[in-house]
C-alpha cells in the first residue's frame, strides 16, 4: 500500500507490506458494502472458524483505519 493524500503527508514514501489474508481483503473490498459481507467473502476463500475469519477481518480493517490507509 502506498499511501496518499493526508496520509501520503504523515506518513512520507512509506509502504506496508499486507499478509495474503490481507491482500484477499484488499482485493474484496470494493465489492461489498459492510464489514459483515467482507467477512463472508473472506471466510469462502479460507477453511476457518466463521467467528475466527470476522474478528481478523475487523482487526485488519481498523488497523487501515488507524493508520488513516483507509477511511471509514
Amino acid at each position: 500500500l502506498i499511501p496518499n493524500g493526508d496520509a501520503a503527508l504523515k506518513y512520507g514514501t512509506a509502504m506496508m507490506s499486507v499478509n495474503e489474508m490481507g491482500k484477499v481483503i484488499l482485493d474484496l473490498l470494493p465489492e461489498v458494502d459492510t464489514e459483515e459481507e467482507l467477512a463472508a467473502k473472506v471466510a469462502q476463500e479460507y477453511e476457518a472458524e466463521e467467528q475466527v475469519i470476522r474478528d481478523d477481518v475487523h482487526e485488519f480493517l481498523c488497523a487501515l483505519r488507524e493508520k488513516e490507509v483507509l477511511i471509514p
